[in-house]
């Protein structure tokens, strides 16, 4: 089975989302919990234009620690 996860970031810093999307951390505890399961494959970003927006920096921080090995 191949799994691939939907990110929520157009979640990232939105006034009147959860506290855990304020922090840009919240992606990074993602993959992290996903690691513990093979088969997820993958992350896919929702939005392209919040990947590229980087709301909060959380984009920085996922690539940081799981950018290209």
């Amino acid at each position: 089975m191949r799994l691939y996860i939907g990110e929520a970031l157009y979640k990232v810093g939105v006034a009147g989302q959860p506290d855990a999307w304020q922090d840009p951390a919240e992606l990074t505890r993602h993959l992290d919990f996903c690691a513990h399961y093979p088969q997820v494959r993958g992350n896919v970003y929702f939005s392209a234009s919040q990947v590229v927006a980087d709301p909060l920096g959380a984009m920085s921080l996922v690539s940081e620690r799981y950018g290209r090995r």
